[in-house]
């Protein structure tokens, strides 16, 4: 069900990028937020695609190391959150891997398509499209300049937050059309971070 292009296995993006990019170097990536910091070698990443607050799709073509417009427009409420895929570390420090197939939504204000920043898990929305499955890892930017939302885990989330992830949920259900995704339920950040796991190790 995801709205951009599904790649078959991870494809890997060399740290070289973020270096080009802070350079000004590169106008195909940017990491404006981060720089500087030091992270742990599991680190998480996410790479915006659509900011919040958009309705133009936008999709990372790998082909050509950039964003494209798909040509397509939600006709619904614009993004809730940033939408974009996650990065992880591979089995060498200079590599980024994207993680096979997972999106993630990043809760803050909006930023830049293909800002690419670090993050935290902190719940994934289980979803289901005919046959198609969807996880969607919710996400908190680690840099305390752009979190609008002081939510370090999932308890967090379902307490002090629960209105938050009701529209999350209420927004993916039915931006294809009234009831047109089946809500399967909610997991924590540990689901989050195995499937993570999991994925980036395809």
């Amino acid at each position: 069900m995801r709205y951009f292009t599904k790649y078959q296995g991870s494809i890997l993006i060399l740290l070289f990028l973020f270096f080009h990019a802070s350079c000004g170097d590169d106008q195909r990536f940017s990491m404006q937020y981060g720089k500087g910091e030091v992270y742990p070698p599991d680190q998480l990443y996410a790479v915006i695609e659509v900011p919040a607050g958009k309705s133009e799709v936008l999709k990372f073509d790998f082909t050509a190391d950039r964003l494209e417009p798909t040509g397509d427009t939600l006709h619904f409420l614009p993004f809730p959150g940033n939408f974009g895929f996650m990065l992880r570390r591979g089995a060498f420090d200079q590599e980024l891997t994207r993680t096979d197939h997972l999106s993630c939504l990043v809760l803050s204000s909006a930023l830049n398509p293909r800002e690419i920043l670090p993050v935290f898990p902190v719940g994934v929305l289980m979803m289901e499209e005919g046959d198609n499955r969807e996880d969607l890892i919710i996400c908190i930017p680690e840099s305390k300049a752009l979190q609008t939302l002081p939510i370090r885990d999932f308890v967090d989330f379902m307490t002090e937050y629960e209105a938050v992830r009701f529209q999350i949920q209420h927004w993916f259900s039915n931006f294809r059309g009234a009831n047109a995704v089946h809500i399967l339920g909610w997991e924590d950040e540990d689901y989050a971070s195995r499937l993570i796991e999991q994925k980036g190790n395809h």
